[in-house]
Formats: structure tokens, C-alpha cells, sequence
């Protein structure tokens, strides 16, 4: 396994699948100045002096002798932290949460890899992003897709734990190479997890892809399974904001935060509206549905003033209280990292009125 790890380290770092802070290009050169002199004395060069640098820093990390700041890049795809506006600094304080943690499990079956390149993981949600490569050439406009996919863990399903999760493609992926697809997982739970320690598999079956409305084709029949330990630490952050917002008829209880996702909980009473739909046969059809509540989180102002726009484009939720039914809750994924200590105040925006109301997070 670590062999596995050791070889996929030193391959992304060759093809700058990693963003490497400044620190350690300035180590690298210096380290290839020094490999550079030893190589001219010795006047034999079996590897190329870049692979002996990026197996140098392989190796230092795996052996655990190289610093959280200088490994940050390591825990980081590059796609995955452009995706999340990960810079640097906030790598490594979502290291350094436990966030962000190593992790390896991959799977070959028919020629076709799958393997887990990224997992951002909080006690209510995680974001599972998984490289699957495949011998032959596809079409850059064919979409893949798996006939079987299942999230267990310990061998119990997701729905045994309270989580429900979506997955697929990335829609704003760029096909870089045709050969390679990635797939990625939203997960939520209802309330907070304990799932220290566990294992978690991914489950893939049978690969296939099509291209718009063309026929589907098969690509690989096979089954992935793979499997890693859970590992994580508290990162998240809840605010009793108990205020009420009379002019909406509505109270805000509760703000949960943390570096991907938000959560809040609102005394807002049931109601409904009618709302026409078409049935499968063509009729038209009235249908009664709960009204959303009345304000929605649209902005956080950070503590030096700059307001920025809560990103909600991850997995959402919504559901009420089962003890008391004026409680109701919703909650979203993001895909922009949160720095929750930097955070002062959330500002709501009303669904019909347009007005806001700004609730400063008392801490």
C-alpha cells in the first residue's frame, strides 16, 4: 500500500497534479543544485534529477520527517483545491483541523483504475473526490457513468448512519486527458456523526459513457471496491443566534458553520402552498407543498469587513424538528472553504421583501 501511495506522490508531482508553495520549489532547486554537482563527479545520471527530487520529498514524506507546512501540497489535487478556493494558507489550516487528511484506496479491475484522490470530511458532511482512469482513449465529450454505486461503512449502508450523498462527474471538469475521468461525492448526515476509526468502501460497478444523445457504451464490466479508515477531528462551529426577524415572522435559533458546509435552525411554522405539476401521462396535476422559510443565508462578513457570498453548490438539505414541528433546518454543502474563526456576522435576505438583516455570531 505504501508503495502504491509512494509511486502515485512522485507521479503527481511530475505531472504538477500539486501545487508546491514557494518554500519547497526554493528546497527543490536547492536540492537539484546539490544532486546536480554530486552527478557531475560521479559523471553517471541513472535518473533524471527532477524523479530524484520528487522521490526525495516522496520519501521524506511518507517517513513523516517533512513539516505539516512543507507537506501541505501532498494532501491536495489541484482540481480539488481550485474547486474549493483552497490557497495555501487555507490548505493547511484544514490540515492542521484534520479536515484534510491522507488518505489512499484505490481498485483495478478490466484494465480500468479507481482510485481516491481527495476526502474533506467534517462531523456532518464529506467531500470524496476519485480519479478513474482507463486504458483506452474515450472521446473528451463522453460522460461516464457506473450501473452500481454504494457507500458503506463497516459493512452497513449510508442509510444506516443518517447520510445521504449524491455523485457523478464534476460539471465543470476539463478532460485533460482522454483517458482519465474523476467522480465525486457529496455526503450529508442529519446530525452529527461518530464515525472516528471506521471504515468507509466505495462501491462501483460496471463502467460505461455516452456522448449526448447517442447510444450508451460499455466501457469496462467490472466491480471497484475500495476501502480507507476514517479519520477526522471536530472543525465545526454552532452560534445560538435566538433573533427574531418579525417583519419575515420568522426567528433564527441556531447557526452551524464549518470549512464546508453551514447549518442553520429556524422557528418558522408550517405552511403550504398549492403547486401545479405534469404527470407522467401528461395531465396536469395540483400538488401540496411546504413553503420554504421566509430568509435564506446569503452572506458572510468577515471579521476585517469584506462580505463574502455563502456558496451553497454542494449538497442541500431540509427537514423539521421531531420533537417540536416549528423547529425546521437547512443545510448546505459547500464548495468554497469556510475559515470559520474569520467569520463575524451572516446577513439574510428575505425570499419575497429583498431586505436584509445582518446576526452578528457571538462567540
Amino acid at each position: 500500500m505504501k508503495e502504491r501511495y509512494f509511486n502515485r506522490e512522485i507521479d503527481r508531482i511530475l505531472q504538477n497534479d500539486v501545487e508546491i508553495p514557494r518554500e519547497v520549489e526554493m528546497k527543490m532547486e536547492k536540492a537539484l543544485r546539490q544532486i546536480g554537482a554530486k552527478e557531475i563527479q560521479k559523471k553517471k545520471a541513472k535518473k533524471s534529477l527532477r524523479f530524484q527530487v520528487a522521490l526525495a520529498l516522496a520519501g521524506a514524506m511518507i517517513l513523516g520527517t517533512v513539516t505539516v507546512g512543507a507537506t501541505g501540497f501532498f494532501l491536495w489535487d489541484k482540481d480539488v483545491a481550485k474547486r474549493f478556493e483552497a490557497d495555501e494558507e487555507k490548505q493547511q489550516i484544514l490540515e492542521e483541523k484534520k479536515v484534510a487528511v491522507p488518505v489512499e484506496a484505490f481498485a483495478t479491475d478490466q484494465g480500468v483504475t479507481v482510485s481516491l484522490e481527495q476526502s474533506l470530511m467534517t462531523e456532518r458532511d464529506m467531500y470524496l473526490y476519485f480519479k478513474v482512469e482507463m486504458p483506452e482513449e474515450i472521446s473528451p465529450d463522453m460522460d461516464i457513468f457506473f450501473d452500481e454505486l454504494e457507500l458503506s461503512i463497516d459493512g452497513k449502508t449510508t442509510l444506516d448512519y443518517g447520510l445521504s450523498w449524491s455523485g457523478g462527474e464534476p460539471y465543470d471538469m476539463k478532460h485533460e486527458q482522454s483517458n482519465v475521468r474523476y467522480w465525486e461525492y457529496f455526503v450529508q448526515a442529519k446530525d452529527v456523526m461518530d464515525l472516528q476509526g471506521k471504515t468507509m468502501t466505495a462501491h462501483f460497478k460496471n463502467l460505461a459513457g455516452q456522448i449526448k444523445n447517442e447510444n450508451v457504451q460499455s466501457i469496462a464490466e467490472g466491480d471497484w471496491d475500495l476501502s480507507w479508515e476514517l479519520d477526522y477531528a471536530p472543525s465545526r462551529e454552532t452560534f445560538l443566534v435566538d433573533k427574531e426577524v418579525p417583519e419575515e415572522n420568522i426567528t433564527v435559533k441556531s447557526i452551524d458553520i464549518s470549512p464546508i458546509s453551514m447549518k442553520v435552525t429556524y422557528d418558522w411554522k408550517q405552511t403550504f402552498h398549492e403547486e401545479e405539476s405534469v404527470d407522467a401521462a401528461g395531465n396536469k396535476v395540483m400538488s401540496e407543498e411546504e413553503d420554504l422559510p421566509s430568509i435564506y443565508p446569503s452572506q458572510y462578513r468577515l471579521k476585517d469587513g469584506t462580505l463574502v457570498d455563502i456558496d451553497k453548490n454542494g449538497m442541500g438539505s431540509m427537514g423539521r424538528d421531531r420533537e417540536n414541528e416549528d423547529l425546521v433546518w437547512e443545510s448546505w454543502q459547500s464548495t468554497k472553504v469556510n475559515i470559520v474563526e474569520d467569520i463575524q456576522s451572516v446577513i439574510f435576505v428575505g425570499n419575497e421583501s429583498g431586505a436584509s438583516y445582518e446576526m452578528e455570531l457571538q462567540r
